[in-house]
């Protein structure tokens, strides 16, 4: 289990694979996120570039530059996020002092 807690002004995560295998066109493993509070682009929700399940690992000569197809996935409080663990993804930073969003 992991959890994701940050200050204003931080939280900023590089896009990266959690299966960190090249893709051999199977499905290994999904994650799983459960939101305790509402995801919104102000609180640091999950950014995800689609379809990047297909691919290997992300190779990006900057992982903290904004790829030019990523998604920010907003969602209400109670809501459970379920991904192929292959799916590119980062946390954006939180630009709120609330810390729950």
């Amino acid at each position: 289990m992991n959890a994701r807690d940050v200050s204003k002004g931080n939280g900023y995560q590089r896009l990266h694979a959690d299966w960190k295998q090249d893709y051999d066109q199977r499905f290994h493993v999904f994650n799983s996120i459960w939101l305790l509070d509402d995801f919104t682009e102000d609180n640091g929700c999950i950014r995800v570039v689609p379809s990047t399940h297909q691919l290997n690992p992300p190779e990006l000569t900057d992982p903290n530059d904004i790829h030019p197809e990523e998604q920010s996935v907003v969602a209400p409080k109670g809501s459970v996020i379920l991904m192929n663990a292959h799916l590119w993804h980062g946390g954006q930073k939180t630009s709120t002092d609330n810390p729950e969003g």
